[in-house]
């Protein structure tokens, strides 16, 4: 297996592009096909015509400059055909000729991996609750996938990180790229704790169509995608999209059917998509399935991680150099002191009025003075969160 030669497959090939499985079907390798194409003008094989314009304009200077920048930059490069590439993307009718890492890649066919999608400029209630349910999730053993960006991203990386888990961020232009600008810090963590993957050479910058392209790696390399927002034209619904054709689980959080950002999730939780309001929800559909990678008990002991959210949220106003710090309209030093933050509002009224650390739903309805409708609601919110437990026999633990 000549690595260049798989290098210059993907180069001739569209990204995404549906011709690989039958190229390979067809000549055995990209070595075979490279063989088959040199100085022949009457090519006949399975490619688009465009394709097939990129066959004798794809240089060896190209491909060496490609090879260079990969060894310069510790990157991996994992051909189609290698023990490495993982058969969950393998199996989609679209994969890439190759795949550039950076980091320690999982074994992604034997771990449980779920990826956590959303918008860049998430509602502080969806970058409290992607922060919660990736920490919640990889402290239990659950590999925590998303595309390395701002917002629902960020925030997800971050909480895997946040209990020293494993995380991988697959992303849309090439892995030397500082995109989006001012994550570069948090593209090295994530490496560090897991990998960064793209089927980009390391300098490709992004684009437009880049980002949809990624979206069905995104999708394929887990068992199931979480969409924590989504508006009506989200890109998230792209990757929901993608998981549902590729066979895969899509969970989605429900919302205000009031508010915009919810109107997406809201639709895909008609069309079918699975209700999710805690990391159990999520926890107990893989369980049976990877019984021996996930930690149930190590999941129901993690703490509630507000702590950990204002403090990446003081490292953001203190760096200054992502957008996600438009977020904070508090003053960073009293972030610490606020566990709640960013809680709805009757959440936050259910959370400030326990006085005890057992209580149950009569409780807090007495206490909080809210109908008990809408405490239930709170509380869904507060576990969510990971500031409250629910107990058996009704009751509830605060965190």
């Amino acid at each position: 297996m000549a690595t260049e030669h798989w290098i210059w497959l993907s180069e001739v090939l569209s990204k995404p592009s549906r011709s690989i499985k039958p190229l390979i079907d067809k000549f055995g390798s990209a070595e075979n096909f490279f063989d088959y194409c040199k100085g022949n003008n009457d090519i006949k094989a399975p490619i688009t015509k465009r394709e097939l314009d990129r066959v004798h304009k794809i240089s060896a200077d190209d491909i060496y400059h490609i090879l260079s920048r990969c060894n310069e930059l510790g990157i991996e490069i994992i051909p189609y055909t290698s023990p490495l590439y993982p058969e969950r993307i393998k199996s989609i009718s679209n994969p890439p000729a190759v795949l550039y890492s950076k980091g320690k890649m999982p074994d992604v066919d034997g771990e449980c991996l779920v990826t956590m999608v959303g918008p860049r400029d998430a509602s502080d209630y969806g970058l409290k609750a992607a922060f919660s349910l990736s920490r919640r999730l990889a402290a239990s053993g659950v590999v925590i996938v998303s595309g390395g960006a701002v917002g629902v991203d960020g925030m997800s990386h971050r909480g895997a990180i946040s209990v020293d888990a494993v995380t991988i961020a697959v992303l849309g232009c090439g892995i030397n790229c500082d995109y989006p600008k001012g994550n570069a810090a948090l593209r090295d963590k994530i490496a560090q704790n897991g990998c960064l993957i793209s089927e980009y050479p390391p300098d490709f910058p992004p684009s437009k169509s880049t980002y949809p392209a990624r979206n069905r790696i995104l999708s394929a390399i887990s068992c199931g995608t979480v969409v924590i927002e989504a508006g009506i034209k989200s890109g998230a619904l792209i990757t929901a999209g993608f998981a549902a054709e590729q066979g895969r689980d899509v969970f989605a959080i429900p919302g205000n059917p009031s508010q915009p950002q919810y109107e997406g999730s809201n639709k895909l939780l008609k069309d079918g998509a699975k209700h999710i309001l805690t990391a159990a929800d999520i926890l107990e559909e893989y369980y049976p399935v990877f019984s021996q990678k996930i930690d149930l008990e190590a999941a129901a002991k993690i703490k509630n991680g507000s702590r950990d959210y204002n403090r990446v949220l003081l490292e953001m106003v203190n760096t200054k150099q992502n957008p996600e710090t438009k977020i904070i309209e508090t003053n960073p030093e009293n972030l610490i002191k606020q566990p709640d933050i960013p809680l709805p509002q009757d959440a936050k009224t259910v959370y400030e009025s326990i006085k005890t650390d057992e209580f149950t739903v009569d409780d807090a309805v007495a206490l909080s003075g809210l109908d008990p409708s809408s405490v239930l609601s709170a509380l869904t919110e507060l576990e969510i969160f990971g500031l409250i437990t629910s107990l058996p026999g009704g009751r509830y633990k605060i965190s």
